[in-house]
């Protein structure tokens, strides 16, 4: 995982906005393998902003009136919290996102009716128990004011992600698609994901010889993580990303257009939300609100 993904920035995201009205606490993996640029940066503007920061290996506990827990790591922290709410917002179906089975949860958080329906299949919870509040985006940061204009012959594509398995079939039919006309640019770490028109044939010890970036031909690039992925997204003809995710509403706050695929199928579909209804669902300050309302 990432600092720039999905989950982690919600949490930075939620956090921020909060911290405008309220006394926040984060703990997180502050330390560990994981070192992209995000995580310096988060832990700088948060504590900027008032919220107390904390790694996991050096919390040691305190007395909260709400209490919101994403993945399974966070799970550690209940026995040493004093709570009178603890929400599990769970962010995808994926097994990193087990929802935490314990009866100090007081309500569970879907960030897409998707997940609400696989918490009641593969988890028995029961639908009563179970809200869905959308990802919340920061507006003002991505705002379509910094768009920029695009005085060009192609279309320029832009994929920020974490390279992994999940993700390999998407980003193989992406780099299939590149051609003089439609311009590939990924942004992210990568995991082992095999992506390439000819290095997903290698065996694992070749693959690892080869830099990233060959065998990608002269319309795809790809480019280390950016905080700044604003800027990056201001020059995009189209945002592309699996499920609907952070990405896709990033882009849709800047008025940008994204393209949703399922990551087995590779079946698409554009996004565009019109901007009243995107703000009502996704502004973060509503998102925030919502929380606190549970």
């Amino acid at each position: 995982m990432s600092y720039l993904s999905g989950q982690p920035m919600y949490c930075y995201t939620l956090a921020m906005e909060l911290a405008r009205e309220h006394q926040v606490t984060l703990v997180s993996c502050f330390s560990g393998e994981i070192s992209d640029i995000g995580r310096g940066i988060m832990r700088e503007n948060l504590m900027k902003c008032g919220v107390v920061c904390f790694d996991f290996s050096e919390y040691n506990g305190g007395d909260y009136d709400i209490a919101f827990l994403s993945e399974r790591i966070s799970e550690q922290v209940i026995p040493k919290i004093f709570c009178r709410k603890i929400v599990n917002i769970v962010h995808s179906e994926y097994a990193c996102e087990t929802p935490i089975s314990q009866s100090k949860i007081y309500r569970y958080v879907a960030v897409r009716p998707a997940i609400k329906d696989h918490l009641i299949s593969e988890h028995a919870i029961v639908p009563d128990k179970i809200n869905i509040i959308y990802n919340g985006v920061d507006r003002n940061r991505f705002d379509p004011k910094k768009r920029k204009s695009r005085d060009r012959t192609h279309r320029q594509i832009v994929i920020p992600c974490l390279m992994d398995k999940i993700r390999r079939k998407f980003l193989n039919y992406a780099i299939s698609q590149a051609s003089k006309h439609l311009r590939i640019n990924i942004y992210g770490i990568h995991r082992n994901a095999r992506i390439g028109t000819w290095k997903k044939y290698l065996p694992r010890f070749l693959y690892k010889m080869f830099p990233l970036r060959w065998g990608m031909g002269k319309y795809v690039q790809i480019f280390d993580p950016v905080w700044n992925i604003e800027d990056v997204l201001a020059s995009a003809d189209e945002v592309w990303g699996i499920l609907l995710g952070r990405v896709n509403l990033e882009a849709n706050s800047m008025v940008i257009p994204s393209r949703i695929f399922d990551p087995v199928t590779l079946k698409n579909e554009l996004f565009l939300l019109n901007d009243a209804e995107f703000d009502k669902r996704h502004n973060i300050k509503n998102v925030a609100q919502k929380l606190l309302n549970l």
